[in-house]
């Protein structure tokens, strides 16, 4: 991201992580399986971590709508970048803050945000949702960043520049 934008202040902000439930089944004592959202969340090292928001109780919490509502009413006040997350449960968040704050679209909520980072599904179908979410005549949206599984897993961030520059307002693939 650096690379492509130099002028990133990315780590002045915070990062919103849209993680899984931590239920783990233990196979043996060295392995275990689980959401792999919430393993990577649950193995942050510390200078993530303290960029990284909400606090981890609620990214891990398991019941679905106590979570939603306590991952809105922690972020919304935050100056969050960064969102990385599912982009189907990801929606939901951002509407509940939308809905909390009053604000018509989430860059009036965090005008800093400059990356969406996302796997597991294809963008495709919820491209336009997402974009219902912004106003394309105040600034550029933030840039969408597409994981595969197998690059989440391995943290390997093989993404390229997936949005047009110097359009406004585009959750573009």
């Amino acid at each position: 991201h650096y690379q492509m934008f130099p002028q990133s202040k990315l780590y002045q902000g915070m990062s919103m992580v849209v993680g899984g439930s931590s239920a783990l089944e233990q196979f043996r004592p060295d392995a275990y399986s689980g959401d792999l959202s919430a393993i990577i969340i649950r193995n942050l090292p510390i200078w993530v971590e303290m960029r990284r928001t909400p606090i981890i109780e609620v990214a891990l919490m398991e019941g679905w709508e106590e979570k939603v509502d306590r991952m809105a009413q922690e972020t919304m006040r935050e100056d969050v970048r960064t969102i990385a997350g599912v982009p189907s449960w990801t929606l939901v968040i951002l509407r509940r803050i939308l809905e909390l704050t009053g604000k018509r679209n989430i860059m009036e909520v965090w005008p800093n945000l400059e990356l969406f980072m996302h796997g597991g599904v294809s963008f495709r179908p919820y491209r336009d949702q997402f974009r219902s979410l912004d106003d394309p005549g105040e600034r550029e949206g933030p840039v969408l960043l597409e994981l595969t599984a197998t690059e989440i897993g391995w943290r390997t961030m093989l993404g390229s520049r997936l949005r047009e520059p110097h359009r406004p307002g585009s959750w573009i693939e």
